[in-house]
């Protein structure tokens, strides 16, 4: 099965790191199309991942997120 092109087209990636709150207290741009990096950003501020537990405590998380911008 082949990929939409359209789509390839359209995905950001963005460091995150993650409060223990589950808010994204840093997103930065790695890499995609530039037009969309702003928007990516501010879907991953807007979103809730709730806590990353371990050990029973909540901790801060750094991860790698991907964005797809569909319409």
């Amino acid at each position: 099965m082949l990929a939409d092109g359209e789509l390839i087209q359209r995905k950001v990636v963005l460091d995150v790191t993650i409060g223990t709150d589950g808010r994204s207290s840093a997103a930065s741009y790695v890499r995609g199309p530039e037009e969309f990096k702003d928007a990516a950003i501010q879907c991953v501020k807007q979103r809730n991942f709730g806590p990353h537990v371990f050990a029973g405590v909540a901790t801060r998380m750094k991860t790698c997120i991907r964005v797809d911008s569909r319409r």
